[in-house]
C-alpha cells in the first residue's frame, strides 16, 4: 500500500512518463542502501539528478549522506557513490565523530583497522579495551557531513560485516590507520629484481667470455692442424 501511495503521489497526468526511485522508508544519515530501502514510481519528464529506476541497483551498498524521508526523491547527490567493493566483500557505511577516526588526513584506498570501544556501562572498568572487529579494511570514500561527523565507507569481508554493522550502529566504532607499507615493500622488490637482473647479467658476461676464450683456442688449433 505504502508503494501505491508513493508512486500514486508522484505520478502526473501526461504521457511523458519516467521510472524513477524514491525511499521505502525513512533512511537514517550513513545508512548502508539495501533494496528494502528503495522502491519505483512514475513521475512526468524528467529532472536533473533524478535516480532512474534502471539504475537503482547502482544506489545497493552505497552510504546516504543525509537523512532522507520516507517517500522522497531519491538524488545522487544524498548518496556517497563509492567504488564497488572487491570480490567476498561488502561496503559498510560508518558515521564518526571526533575521537572515532584518526586525526590525520583520512583518505579512499587507505587501510584500517576497525575496532569496537567498550560500551557506556563498561567505561568505568579497569583498564577497559576494544576489541577489533577487522585488523584490515579499505577505505572506498570519505566524505563531511554538515552536521560534523564524518561518512566513511569501508570494505569489510562479508563475515565480519554484521559485528561492524551492529557496532556502528551503536556508536562504537573507532578506526584506526594502518602504516603504508606499499611503498617500502615495492623498493625491496625492485632492489631484489635489479640485484638479480644484475647478477644474472653478469654471469652471462663472464660466461660469454669463457665461450669466446675457448672458441679462440680452437680455432689456433685448426690452424695448427692446417699448418
Amino acid at each position: 500500500m505504502a508503494s501505491a501511495a508513493i508512486g500514486a503521489a508522484l505520478y502526473l497526468a501526461g504521457d511523458d512518463r519516467t521510472q524513477v526511485v524514491v525511499a521505502a522508508r525513512d533512511i537514517p544519515v550513513g545508512t548502508v542502501i539495501s533494496a528494502a530501502d528503495l522502491v519505483a514510481a512514475e513521475m512526468s519528464g524528467e529532472g536533473i539528478g533524478n535516480v532512474a529506476g534502471s539504475d537503482a541497483r547502482l544506489l545497493l551498498g552505497q552510504s546516504a549522506t543525509t537523512r532522507i524521508p520516507a517517500g522522497a526523491l531519491l538524488h545522487t547527490d544524498m548518496f556517497d557513490l563509492a567504488p564497488p567493493p572487491g570480490q567476498g566483500k561488502v561496503a559498510i557505511g560508518l558515521a564518526l565523530g571526533a575521537g572515532q577516526l584518526p586525526a590525520t588526513e583520512l583518505a579512499p584506498d587507505r587501510l584500517v583497522q576497525i575496532v569496537q570501544v567498550p560500551a557506556a556501562a563498561d567505561a568505568a572498568a579497569q583498564d577497559p579495551i576494544g576489541t577489533v572487529l577487522v585488523g584490515e579494511a579499505l577505505v572506498l570514500s570519505v566524505t563531511a557531513d554538515p552536521s560534523g561527523a564524518w561518512l566513511v565507507t569501508v570494505a569489510v569481508d562479508r563475515d565480519d560485516a554484521p559485528a561492524v554493522a551492529a557496532a556502528a550502529a551503536a556508536g562504537r566504532t573507532t578506526l584506526v590507520m594502518l602504516p603504508v607499507a606499499a611503498a617500502s615493500t615495492n623498493n625491496s622488490t625492485n632492489n631484489s629484481t635489479n640485484n638479480s637482473t644484475n647478477n644474472s647479467t653478469n654471469n652471462s658476461t663472464d660466461v660469454g667470455t669463457g665461450d669466446g676464450t675457448a672458441g679462440t683456442g680452437t680455432d689456433g688449433a685448426a690452424d695448427e692442424g692446417q699448418g
